[in-house]
Parts: structure tokens; C-alpha cells; sequence
């Protein structure tokens, strides 16, 4: 559909835009996906195996935190959550299979998201900037 007059007349075809941004764009844009599989890492699962109750997604991430903590250089911004993770240890075994479909998981991402909005991107970390 072609729109007179549009804001974007001067925009290339997809073709033409793939032709003129280089071979790895073009791979990258013709290359499209024919399943999409989401996949566990063993990052991830650690993070189960250590929890002392694995249904509780504010442990969980408390745990994630607390391990990005031990990974960065440099004085811990969350010395609490360093001490859980540190002081945590395996407790039980998981399968991938078992974590991508427990509901456990999608409140766990969630409570990740709530974190970063509300303690760093405008608490702690909160910068003095009026503007992004």
C-alpha cells in the first residue's frame, strides 16, 4: 500500500536497503527464523538449584542479583544480595524442560523487571539528568 505524500516515500525498498547495507546485514536480514525454541542455560538453572524454596520468584532473583554482584568488579552496589548468593549452595536438581514451563519462571522475570525499574533506573542508579 502506497500512501501519497507519506512521510516515508523516500525510504528504500527492503530489497534495495538489503543490497546497500553490506554482506553481514544482508545475512543477518535474510536469515529468518523457522522455530523459535527458548532455551535454559546453566547461568540460569544454578540459580534453581540454589534456591532454598525454588516457587519463590523474590528469592530467585535476590539469588540472580546476588550473582551479578559476585561477577562485577569493584564495591558491591547490593553487599546483601552478594552475601545470599555467596553464602548459597546446590540444594536440588532441575531439568531445563521442568523450569520453561513452571509459573515459578515468568513471575521471576517479572520481579527481575519490577527491580530494575524501581531500585536502580529510579532509585539507586537514578540519574540527575532531566532527560534520557
Amino acid at each position: 500500500m502506497h500512501l501519497p505524500n507519506s512521510m516515508f516515500d523516500s525510504l528504500q525498498p527492503n530489497s534495495q536497503r538489503r543490497q546497500s547495507q553490506g554482506v553481514l546485514s544482508n545475512i543477518i536480514l535474510s536469515e529468518k527464523p523457522t522455530n523459535f525454541t527458548p532455551e535454559i542455560d546453566d547461568y540460569f538453572l544454578e540459580i534453581f538449584q540454589r534456591a532454598k524454596n525454588p516457587q519463590d520468584p523474590e528469592e530467585l532473583r535476590d539469588l540472580w542479583l546476588g550473582r551479578v554482584e559476585a561477577n562485577l568488579s569493584g564495591s558491591p552496589i547490593y553487599p546483601k544480595l552478594l552475601e545470599k548468593w555467596e553464602s548459597s549452595k546446590f540444594r536440588q536438581d532441575f531439568s531445563k524442560d521442568e523450569l520453561l514451563h513452571s509459573q515459578t519462571l515468568v513471575k521471576f522475570i517479572k520481579s527481575l523487571y519490577n527491580w530494575f525499574f524501581r531500585n536502580d533506573l529510579y532509585g539507586l542508579l537514578r540519574s540527575d539528568r532531566n532527560t534520557i
